[in-house]
């Protein structure tokens, strides 16, 4: 099973993307300054002021913001499972090793990993909403922005066929 979960594959070829690849899969959260630094380096920063309409850089901003959120979780989940996993295989392999009237000790060790598990699973849940909750908002406001093009050029063209 372990080979299973550390199952190594890449598939970026150039030295950049390899760099991003290499620190998605390295599942340590203390790897997410370098992700932030990363993410920045293949996919450029905001444009500057004049660059770009300030509505057009608030989105680039918030699209990379949602995205590096995700990463992050990505990579916090991901430390959270090993923990998990090597506390469930140190209690499979102290249940070989126990005495015999041990039993009430390690059914409480194990209700109270299972509360620690649930406890990380429920967060993640919450930063999983939170990011869906963001996208639905980005959404939105592509939504409303097409609305008010559309409607201003419903406007000029019904404007220029009243005036024929």
């Amino acid at each position: 099973m372990n080979q299973i979960f550390n199952t190594q594959f890449t598939s970026a070829v150039t030295p950049g993307p390899q760099q991003f690849e290499s620190i998605l899969h390295s599942r340590l959260s203390a790897q997410i300054p370098a992700l932030q630094a990363s993410f920045t380096t293949n996919y450029g920063a905001i444009p500057q002021v004049n660059a770009a309409s300030p509505q057009d850089r608030v989105m680039m901003d918030v699209d990379d913001a949602l995205g590096q959120e995700n990463l992050k979780t990505t990579l916090i989940a991901d430390q959270g499972s090993d923990a998990i996993l090597q506390t469930a295989e140190q209690m499979e392999n102290q249940v070989a090793v126990s005495t015999p009237g041990s039993n009430p000790f390690l059914t409480a060790q194990a209700q109270v990993a299972n509360l620690r598990c649930q406890a990380f699973m429920q967060k993640m849940l919450a930063a999983e909403l939170r990011q869906e909750a963001g996208r639905i908002a980005h959404d939105n406001v592509l939504v409303k922005r097409r609305t008010a093009a559309a409607g201003g050029i419903n406007g000029l063209i019904t404007g220029a066929l009243t005036a024929r």
